[in-house]
């Protein structure tokens, strides 16, 4: 993809353990019954040692998942968030989080947020474009593609005091990034939109 020419290469999983079939770790496995088997599959570079370098090399966008419960692992975002008015209170607030490896993030373009919560009755109506963990802001998948794509550095979230439109404070209106302008509900969500079946 990136060969190719992609502005932008979205991962929706999170490489959150080591490669299990890394040829060091396959080595472990011959060290008592084939020693020089061993010693041929531990001279080879390591999986995620070599995903790290394509990381790196191309506009990569890494995902994570935002988890609830206590404070845990916190995250933080790759894109400068900016907020235009009070600091946004109604997007949904996570304790903890589910990351890639430390050595797949540091290269990585973009780093972004998975999570999507369903309504009560199971159906997904609508798709964060921002979550929040206490005071950070952090960017969807599609959010931080689309900053990466546009090569921009950071992301401007309007909220109700930063405009003329809404009521509570802290309510999100709109979600920035270049000239490309989102209007969002309150918790900095898009409604989705499912187009007819044929």
């Amino acid at each position: 993809l990136g060969d190719a020419g992609a502005a932008a290469i979205g991962f929706d999983i999170v490489f959150s353990e080591t490669d299990r079939t890394s040829p060091h770790a396959l080595a472990k496995r011959f060290e008592a019954t084939d020693p020089g088997v061993a010693s041929q599959l531990a001279a080879l570079p390591d999986n995620d040692d070599q995903l790290a370098s394509i990381v790196g090399a191309y506009p990569v966008v890494l995902g994570f998942f935002l988890t609830p419960g206590a404070e845990g692992t916190q995250v933080a975002p790759k894109a400068g968030m900016v907020s235009l008015g009070t600091p946004p209170s109604s997007v949904a607030n996570f304790g903890d989080a589910v990351v890639p490896l430390p050595k797949l993030v540091e290269p990585a373009a973009g780093l972004a947020s998975l999570s999507i919560l369903p309504d009560s009755d199971s159906v997904i109506r609508r798709a964060p474009l921002i979550g929040r963990q206490g005071d950070t802001i952090l960017p969807s998948l599609s959010l931080e593609s689309l900053r990466v794509a546009l090569q921009t550095d950071s992301v401007m979230i309007k909220t109700t005091d930063g405009s003329a439109e809404g009521s509570a404070p802290g309510d999100v209106v709109s979600v920035r990034v270049g000239d490309t302008e989102v209007p969002t509900n309150a918790a900095g969500e898009m409604w989705m939109y499912y187009s007819r079946a044929v």
